[in-house]
């Protein structure tokens, strides 16, 4: 049976965006950092491990120097388009706030940043800690806090743009934010380890260690532009810039 190059080539062409398609899907990046102090970026003794699929975050948090008996709340600072950052793929807090306490009315909706709940837990007398967090790509679980996201009011229900953006799991810039609510208050836990603003009208309340997964800068893909011309749409395996 015979085939005309032009077949042979659309043929080609399916294959590699098939097998690109299916290579991302499976996708797995493992990123690991050392806590910081928040807003200082001084290092702390603790480490944060993020694995990444392309709809799915995994995170998995040992750190020490916090307050004993002490609730805590965790929460996801997801950047769902890093490259449109005032300094692209380094996203910081002026992307979030154009004031203390005024959220970027510009920025947040272009980055799409939100920023929901990922975790909570109480300190023992040592005050160490070590939790796990994970979130899936669309809507957030219902009911789930959410203290801002680019098309949710302030600690307003659910919405399908208030997490990570659907397929973004290996392309989001992800911060994590680790806020103090002061002493466990017997009958108050729940609200000091799972909303933002949990008892702070009681005690003070501080955001007191973050950690910073950058946008992974490249992966291995599988490349079907015709690169050189001749043609044809195979030019083997390149390195893929997100």
């Amino acid at each position: 049976m015979k085939y005309s190059k032009t077949r042979v080539t659309f043929l080609i062409v399916f294959m590699c965006v098939y097998l690109s398609g299916t290579a991302r899907a499976n996708e797995s990046i493992r990123q690991s950092v050392d806590m910081i102090q928040f807003g200082t970026g001084e290092p702390q003794r603790g480490v944060a491990v993020l694995t990444r699929t392309r709809d799915h975050l995994s995170l998995s948090i040992s750190t020490m120097d916090l307050n004993p008996n002490s609730a805590y709340s965790v929460w996801w600072v997801l950047f769902n388009r890093p490259q449109n950052c005032l300094t692209p793929d380094l996203c910081d807090d002026t992307d979030v706030f154009e004031a203390p306490g005024v959220l970027n009315s510009e920025q947040v909706p272009s980055v799409r940043i939100s920023t929901p709940f990922a975790a909570g837990f109480v300190t023992g007398s040592e005050g160490v800690a070590t939790f796990n967090a994970e979130i899936g790509d669309g809507a957030v679980p219902d009911g789930t806090f959410i203290d801002f996201g680019w098309s949710v009011p302030v600690g307003f229900g659910l919405d399908s743009n208030a997490g990570l953006t659907r397929g973004n799991g290996l392309d989001a810039e992800v911060h994590i934010v680790l806020r103090s609510h002061g002493d466990a208050i017997a009958g108050a836990v729940a609200d000091q380890s799972t909303t933002f603003n949990g008892l702070c009208d009681v005690q003070s309340c501080t955001n007191v260690q973050a950690a910073v997964f950058r946008r992974p800068e490249t992966r291995t893909g599988t490349q079907c532009i015709d690169t050189d011309g001749d043609g044809w749409g195979w030019d083997g395996f390149a390195t893929c810039i997100p």
